[in-house]
């Protein structure tokens, strides 16, 4: 006769299994709601020493890359979350590319899948500044490789990138309204076609630049006059830019960069150009799913 399972076992096994499934939480979640910008791991990630510019976290929020430094000597650093805390930040290089010197690295963006690591680096490429790529092999970044259909002669930067790959980026090439638009490349049968500039909607006659998609490209957020802004896409048309909504926004504006919101959409991060900032998504006004 076979022997039954107790009903309080079988209670705890369920339980369990149901805590461990939404157990996912992201390092930086915090217990506490942030309605007001908090200095995004003080001491560690954000320094006196050095300024933080544009940072990238892998998808389970465990490990950063951030570019630190002045104008012309910023690099990037990596550091990873263990035992509760972040590490120092150490030197970070990829392999050299085959018949390429990787001078200055910096602006990084990892794919939402975290297989796609995208960045900027200057010196030997198609213009001042180019954009690259680098892909996860066995847990390691490969040779980065130049995305040449991307770049043009002039200036490539901020990459930003959606879960089906299109990627969206910052640039002077010739086109460009004032300076610096938006451009999107997209991604298609394995492949990055020729850019296209966004519409008027989003790039205008002042700079246009630091955008942000969103993974589903439902919203993108971007810098113009030193501010943030939000566009909306409402059945394939993106809508006016907007101020985004809430503080620190309002009032004097400062440097704003580098603006990037957590994949669970719960917070808003962002540099000043001094260090990074954490605070809610929700204490910003913004209205993402």
């Amino acid at each position: 006769m076979k022997k039954l399972m107790p009903v309080y076992l079988i209670l705890f096994i369920l339980l369990t299994s149901c805590s461990n499934q939404g157990s996912s939480i992201l390092p930086y979640d915090s217990e506490e709601p942030i309605t007001t910008p908090i200095t995004f791991g003080e001491g560690v990630i954000s320094t006196e020493d050095e300024p933080e510019w544009a940072f990238t976290f892998t998808p389970d929020g465990k490990k950063m890359y951030i570019q630190r430094g002045g104008v012309s000597f910023d690099t990037l650093y990596e550091s990873e979350y263990i035992d509760d805390k972040w590490t120092e930040p150490v030197l970070f290089t990829f392999p050299s590319p085959d018949n390429f010197n990787l001078n200055r690295v910096f602006e990084p963006f990892i794919s939402p899948d975290g297989n796609k690591f995208f960045f900027v680096s200057e010196g030997e490429g198609m213009g001042a500044t180019d954009l690259w790529v680098s892909e996860n092999k066995d847990g390691e970044w490969d040779k980065p490789t130049l995305l040449d259909i991307v770049n043009s002669p002039r200036n490539e930067l901020l990459p930003s990138v959606s879960k089906k790959g299109n990627l969206y980026f910052q640039t002077n090439r010739n086109g460009s309204i004032r300076g610096f638009d938006i451009y999107v490349s997209k991604f298609v049968d394995g492949k990055y076609t020729e850019p296209e500039r966004l519409g008027e909607e989003i790039n205008t006659t002042s700079v246009e630049e630091s955008p942000f998609i969103a993974p589903d490209e439902s919203y993108l957020i971007f810098r113009r006059d030193a501010a943030f802004y939000i566009s909306y896409n409402v059945d394939g048309s993106w809508s006016e830019g907007v101020l985004l909504p809430g503080e620190p926004l309002r009032g004097s504006f400062g440097t704003r960069y580098s603006p990037y919101v957590s994949p669970d959409q719960k917070y808003f991060f962002y540099s000043d150009g001094e260090n990074i900032h954490q605070v809610d998504v929700s204490a910003m006004g913004l209205e993402i799913n």
